[in-house]
């Protein structure tokens, strides 16, 4: 089976009236080095009826068979999902439909693949056959009179069967095939900022970055526990949805930034007080060319080789203040 093609980097930026937003996400040293395809993904776009921001970052887990694919749909599929409900003019979203659905997403996709009726990223069209020569004509001879032909009634022929339709693939399959990390999000106009809903399968993540004490406040629950006597680096991706959904969010105010990205921006930021924490406190000040953000987010820190992806949102110039 093969990888699914696609770009050692990806970055984004535009604004709103009342917001500005950066994306970028960067193939890691490893995967360079291996010459795997980068895994992350994300995708950021606006509801134009609510001005509201829908964003997802997804981070394809590597040992499945294809990640790059994974995280892609699972971004794809959870951000339509999102815009569905903006749409129907829902208050609060559903979070847990909206990673249903990207988990749905990834189901089907693995069942057309393993069914072989699916595109498969990477696999080699299949050769066309050459066409056999035609017969040599026949030598012409004399004809002879034929009796009139009696006309045999036509044999009546069993129906095919249709298709036995391929089962839907189980969670262990999908996940061995296309597993991912998720976090979907919204950023809605609100009077003094932006609200900030969010929700997650895996362990990707998101932090308000407070610009005045350049600090870090995780919006989910830490990746690691600093006070567990055993560290696990156990993932429960989609397909698998987290029952309960896990949800986060805040108010995004004046001299704030909202940061959601995937573990290779997370793992080395750890709780923000060390240099990666400081290089983004610094560059994160103003919204920065979305190109710079890439460049910015390819640093090298030893033993940190991971893909990285990460959306930056400041509120726009009528936000408040933090108090």
């Amino acid at each position: 089976m093969g990888q699914y093609f696609r770009a050692d980097t990806e970055s984004d930026g535009w604004s709103t009236d009342h917001a500005r937003l950066r994306l970028a996400s960067v193939r890691g040293n490893s995967h360079r080095y291996y010459r795997k395809p980068r895994q992350d993904s994300a995708a950021a776009t606006v509801h134009a009826t609510s001005e509201t921001i829908v964003f997802a970052v997804a981070d394809g887990v590597s040992a499945a068979r294809l990640p790059e694919l994974g995280s892609m749909l699972a971004c794809e599929a959870a951000i339509g999902a999102v815009l569905r409900q903006l749409d129907a003019g829902q208050g609060e979203l559903d979070w847990a439909a909206v990673v249903r659905q990207a988990a749905a997403a990834l189901t089907q996709r693995a069942r057309a693949i393993l069914a072989g009726t699916g595109p498969v990223p990477g696999a080699a069209p299949a050769a066309s056959p050459a066409p056999h020569p035609a017969p040599p004509p026949a030598p012409a001879a004399s004809p002879t009179p034929h009796p009139a032909a009696v006309p045999e009634p036509s044999p009546t022929r069993a129906p095919h069967p249709a298709p036995a339709a391929h089962p839907a693939p189980d969670p262990a399959q999908v996940e061995r095939l296309l597993a991912t990390t998720l976090v979907v999000g919204t950023a809605r106009p609100v009077p003094g900022g932006l609200e900030v809903r969010l929700s997650r399968a895996g362990d990707s993540g998101a932090w308000l970055l407070d610009l005045d004490r350049a600090a870090y406040r995780p919006l989910f629950a830490p990746k690691y526990d600093p006070d567990a006597v055993i560290v696990s680096n156990a993932v429960v991706p989609l397909p698998r949805c987290p029952d309960p959904a896990e949800l986060g969010g805040c108010l995004l105010v004046a001299g704030q930034v909202l940061l959601v990205g995937t573990d290779g921006f997370g793992d080395p930021l750890g709780d923000g007080d060390g240099q990666v924490g400081a290089l983004f406190a610094r560059e994160l000040a103003e919204p920065p060319s979305a190109a710079w953000l890439a460049h910015v987010l390819d640093f090298s820190r030893q033993t940190f080789d991971d893909d990285r992806t990460l959306i930056a949102i400041w509120p726009g110039a009528g936000a408040g203040r933090p108090a």
